[in-house]
């Protein structure tokens, strides 16, 4: 086997790798019935610790999932990057991508994952690094080998990483692209502020990200010896845990695991790899907490040292100018981790993230927004690491709330204060009530949780495994014990001003002059962050402020702590047994569910102005309903302006109803209202008790505020304030939509030229800024859609019988139906995309030295951009055209260019750090096939000029691609798209994509759908002869097509 010696590394092939026993079996610590689990989890679980390293691993054996998946998690992250060498931890994850001593090849672990229907990825946090895949195999494959084949190659990341010295100057590249993809994003600009004006001492100080300078010198100073003792140093079983979801036994899984994990190395002392720069004692040592500390972890692990302390970097106001057009406030308090033993028990942090954050009548959301000076308010942990982490309170302010921001900080500062005087006075009992109805909210959202994504969990989960034992470890944080009354009091002492960084951010700060808020740094000069170049100024909190913030007056009104939820259901039993059940009922049943996920929803009622779909859920067996509403309608998308308003009313909308709804979001309850090219839609999804109330709450407002708007200004000013105030925002958004990253602008642009009838967003800019928009105009467009040319499509799917989705088609005819005209199939709203000439053509018609039918070359819009990206679209056809067989064909390009392109424009020319093929759709069921590239070092004409070459390479590859190779791509993208439903909702996605879909139809094709299309389009890839209607039994021989077939 494979063996890290203390100062050679000697590898065996991977077969020798494959047949090499576990020394003896590892110690199971925990098994199924030791997890706190879902009531209908059917996946069985196994924690073990391997007997040669220690290694502690999750396994789960879930035989209903088409997905397996792995992840391995680090506790090491960027703070631990040694001095001098910021970035090192990133790049050392990135490193490990390229090749293993036993796995040589720059890029096998992707290649063979690409085989599989997976995909591999990680991240490099402050103090963690996590590793995940993720393969689908295809069917017909013994159970578990594309599984284990990855954990055999995903393993050697942590037993002999090669660090080839030649592919380490091409990939300080890739991480100096990305670094530089941030330089003008707002958020990584945010973050590393914070970051700089940190305490010194502390490794938050530091740059995560790294780029040709730190990690080189700009190639002047190796990396290697560094990436080598930094894996030395932290790569190792007992910094490790590692978690894996597979179709196979809990004894086949943990045999897998046995097999490629135990020759990991137990501590850093063991096997430590050649080439190591030195090795010291840790960087960092964790101090004695002080005696009687409130919190006994915070300020503790790196030497004692605090990132932000009272007086120096806290008591702060920062001003930064942003990138984007962006209005804010955020007032971080510095608190102990999240992981603090008080913290994790009592759960202050929820209570007050639930109760500042509230947005009911007279909470601080409602009042501060009824007087039009907030867009949003959100509360709740921000920054956290082990050793400390922030409460924040960010508030979106309107243009007023900017200039009345004193204001602002005085209502939360009183609101903080009459939480405070509760939590220590007589209102500790309510405050109880909150931390109560939380807790059960949480374990009625637990207990009635799906199955997750494979990869999303092991993912989440690997990381949980430091933190929680097995009885917590699925519901993690999320678990909430009993009410700490003191820690929620020793918690709201920490809200002070002296503990707080207030940061206001505006492009018009510069412009504010002495007469301005308080609330501002104006006196200090403008600095530029080192890293990405915010600019900034900040000054101590004035003194004045500071007492009176300290100690504010009471509220004079109107502020209240919100009342119970009055949307915590109680009803869970299911439509689909006789005699009601219960979650008892349910549980004991699930394994006698049968698979219908197959089987379509049936029309209840087919009008020529409505048509309503409904199925009774019997295989997941979980107490929630889904309701879709289309209301299909020409007029939304008729102009700009049409569409403007549309928004406007739809911010408004939501904004009448957030302070009735708000709780309905906290137990799972959602409701979306939109406007698209098509119409309204309308989603209403949760437990299935409170549906047909959300559905009449909601339609009835729409229906009244629409007369409300009408009625103007006058009678109705706070209706105006609201209208203004969206009215600005969106504006704001749609100018900050093209200081976008350049690739998704150029995706934008394709779009916007490719399809005919796609307004651009100058358009609704100019409507937003001098269109003299009105609120009875709004009114009056609404009311003009809903009672004209209208038809809908409603579909109930769920924990609802027949009766209950007429009921719920019943509402939406009275609201919306009845009230409109009917919808000719010559009216219905018809997109389609324009048709690019072929090359013959373009010649034709522009002559001889055209070399493109269309292109256009834009200059990015913001001044700080220095990215550039080129996406090369390739029209294909349409589904009419293409048909099932072409359409497949086109999924396989895609799926194989990514894997060519990637090596080629990525990994070996290192044009950027984004690269991507795959097959895009357009307008009118148009397809192509897109290729994007997004690059700091190169211009477009570079990049065009690489990806011309590319694609002429690529053909290459396509005819020398052997039908083997063939066979084994195609039978992966079968795999992919013969993926079953992992829960409830992915089923009822996968119905309403499909009739939505149809909408622009004629009535003819409408009565229609093609709910197996997916299916089909997977058979035109499907090798051999012959065919089965039990996936299961299929086999990569059976299809109708051959590796030569689909070759051609």
């Amino acid at each position: 086997s494979a063996h890290v010696g203390p100062s050679t590394v000697t590898s065996a092939s991977p077969d020798v790798l494959a047949s090499s026993p576990a020394a003896s079996a590892a110690t199971v610590t925990a098994s199924t019935s030791d997890f706190r689990r879902p009531l209908l989890d059917k996946r069985q679980y196994r924690t073990v610790t391997l007997p040669s390293n220690s290694l502690r691993v999750l396994l789960v054996s879930d035989p209903g999932s088409d997905v397996e998946a792995a992840s391995a998690h680090v506790k090491a992250g960027h703070f631990h990057d040694p001095p001098g060498r910021a970035g090192l931890a990133h790049f050392h994850e990135h490193m490990l991508f390229l090749g293993t001593h036993a796995y040589p090849e720059e890029g096998a672990f992707e290649k063979y994952l690409t085989g599989a229907g997976g995909r591999a990825n990680a991240y490099t946090d402050m103090e963690d690094t996590n590793y995940y895949f993720h393969v689908t195999p295809p069917p017909g494959e013994d159970r578990g080998e594309a599984l284990s084949g990855a954990l055999r190659r995903f393993s050697r990341f942590f037993v002999d990483p090669s660090f080839d010295p030649s592919a380490i100057g091409r990939e300080v590249k890739a991480v100096d692209s990305e670094y530089n993809m941030g330089l003008g994003d707002d958020s990584w600009r945010q973050f590393q502020l914070m970051k700089t004006t940190s305490n010194p001492m502390h490794p938050f100080r530091k740059m995560g990200c790294g780029n040709a300078e730190t990690l080189t010198r700009n190639g002047a100073n190796d990396p290697r010896p560094d990436l080598v003792r930094f894996w030395n140093d932290k790569y190792h079983a007992e910094n490790m845990r590692v978690a894996v979801v597979g179709r196979g036994s809990l004894d086949e899984l943990q045999a897998a695991v046995e097999e490629t994990f135990s020759d990991l190395r137990r501590n850093s002392g063991e096997g430590r790899l050649q080439g190591d720069s030195g090795s010291d004692a840790e960087l960092f040592a964790t101090a004695e907490p002080p005696v009687g500390a409130a919190f006994p972890t915070w300020n503790t692990k790196y030497d004692g040292a605090a990132a932000f302390r009272q007086g120096v970097e806290l008591g702060i106001i920062r001003e930064v100018l942003p990138v984007k057009d962006v209005r804010q406030l955020s007032v971080a308090f510095a608190a102990p981790p999240a992981t603090d033993p008080r913290v994790m028990a009592g759960q202050p942090v929820k209570v007050l993230s639930h109760v500042l954050g509230h947005e009911a009548p007279e909470s601080l959301h409602s009042v501060l927004s009824e007087a039009g000076l907030v867009a949003g308010l959100s509360s709740g942990a921000g920054i956290g690491t082990s050793d400390f982490s922030f409460f924040t309170v960010t508030l979106s302010l309107t243009e007023n709330g900017m200039k009345r921001r004193d204001d602002v900080m005085l209502l939360l500062f009183q609101y903080i204060g009459l939480i405070r005087s509760l939590a220590k006075g007589d209102g500790a009992e309510r405050l109880e009530q909150f931390h109560d109805e939380l807790r059960q909210i949480s374990d009625i959202n637990f207990n009635f949780s799906e199955g997750s994504n494979p990869t999303s969990f092991v993912q989440s989960v690997s990381k949980r495994m430091f933190e929680h034992a097995a009885p917590d470890l699925l519901p993690g944080s999320n678990s909430m014990g009993k009410h700490d009354r003191d820690a929620l009091v020793d918690y709201l002492s920490l809200m002070t001003p002296a503990n707080a960084i207030i940061t206001v951010i505006d492009q018009a700060l510069e412009g504010e002059g002495d007469d301005g808020p308080a609330t501002s740094a104006r006196r200090a000069e403008w600095a530029k962050e080192k890293w990405y170049g915010a600019p900034y100024r900040e000054v101590r909190t004035p003194e004045g402020l500071a007492a009176l913030w300290a100690d504010p007056p009471g509220p004079e009104g109107g502020l209240t702590v919100p009342g119970p939820n009055k949307f915590v259901p109680s009803d869970f039993s299911l439509r689909c047994d006789a005699d009601g059940g219960g979650p008892e009922a349910a549980e004991a049943e699930v394994a006698e569910a049968a698979d219908t996920s197959k089987v379509p929803p049936e029309v209840l009622a087919d009008e020529p102005a409505f048509r309503l779909w409904h199925k009774m859920d019997t295989k997941y067996r979980i107490p929630k309903t889904t309701a879709f509403v289309q209301l299909v309608s020409p007029k939304v998308y008729e102009s700009p302006r049409s569409m403007v308003l549309c928004r406007i009313f739809r911010e408004v909308l939501g904004d009448e109803l957030n302070s009735y709804l708000y709780d309905s979001t906290l137990i799972g309850l959602g409701c979306s209202v939109s406007f698209d090219q098509t119409g309204i839609r309308l989603t209403f999804q949760g437990f299935s008790e409170k549906i047909p109330l959300l559905l009449d709450v909601v339609t009835e407002r729409m229906i009244t505020l629409v007369s409300e708007m009408e009625e103007g200004p006058d009678a109705h000013p706070s209706l105006a304030r609201k209208f203004e105030k969206h009215r600005l925002q969106i504006l704001r958004a749609s100018k900050n939509s093209l200081l976008g990253k350049p690739y998704t602008v150029a995706n934008y642009y394709s779009k916007v030229l490719l399809e005919d009838g796609a307004w651009h967003v100058d358009r609704y800019v100019d409507e937003l800024e001098d269109g003299g928009l009105t609120l009875a105009e709004c009114g009056g467009t609404v009311r003009r859609i809903l009672e004209g040319r209208v038809a809908a499509e409603t579909l109930c799917m769920g924990n609802v019988d027949a009766e209950g989705a007429r009921q719920i088609g019943e509402i939406v005819e009275e609201r919306f139906v009845r009230r409109a005209l009917p919808l000719s199939d010559a009216e219905r709203p018809n997109f389609k995309s324009f048709v690019l000439p072929t090359e013959e053509e373009a010649r034709r018609i522009y002559g001889d030295g055209c070399r493109y039918p269309l292109a256009l070359e834009e200059v990015a819009a913001g001044a700080q951009e220095d990215n550039n990206a080129v996406e090369f679209m390739l029209q294909m056809g349409c589904d009419h055209t293409l048909q099932l067989s072409g359409t497949a064909i086109l999924i396989l390009l895609g799926h194989l260019g990514q894997s060519s392109a990637f090596e080629q424009l990525r990994t070996k020319e290192q044009l950027g750090y984004i690269v991507g093929v795959g097959s895009r759709r357009t307008a009118g069921r148009g397809q192509g096939m897109s290729v994007v590239v997004q690059s700091s070092t190169h211009a477009p004409e570079q990049l065009q000029e690489r990806i011309e070459a590319w694609l002429v390479q690529f053909r290459e590859e396509l005819e020398n691609m052997t039908e083997d190779r063939i066979q084994d791509e195609a039978s992966s993208i079968v795999a992919m798209l013969s993926k079953r439903d992992v829960k409830q909702s992915d089923e009822i996605n996968r119905f309403w994509g499909v009739i939505s879909g149809t909408v622009s139809d004629t009535d003819a094709l409408r009565q229609r759908p093609v709910f197996d299309r997916i299916e089909k389009v997977a058979d035109e890839l499907r090798i051999g002869a012959g065919g089965s209607d039990d996936r299961d039994d299929r086999s990569p021989e059976t299809g109708k097509n051959t590796a030569a077939d689909i070759k051609n």
